[in-house]
């Protein structure tokens, strides 16, 4: 994914506080980055989203892979 779709799709919303820069991401919970400018600010949110879509799908892919392993799972019977 371009950097200027992600920017496009997922709208980092910037911050600055005592000379220091830092942005969040409203849609992907948890994505958020520092930086003492505006440049490296972009370049590090650009990388938080990456890298946190490719959390997501990994995640996602984990999820899928063990419900298939439960559903196959079938209860142990108690003998007496």
């Amino acid at each position: 994914m371009t950097k200027q779709l992600l920017e496009s799709l997922f709208k980092p919303v910037i911050h600055e506080e005592d000379g220091v820069y830092w942005a969040e991401v409203p849609a992907m919970p948890g994505c958020f980055t520092v930086a003492d400018t505006l440049d490296e600010l972009r370049t590090n949110i650009i990388e938080a989203m990456q890298c946190w879509l490719l959390t997501a799908a990994d995640a996602e892919n984990y999820r899928q892979n063990n419900r298939r392993r439960i559903c196959r799972v079938r209860p142990a019977v108690a003998l007496a």
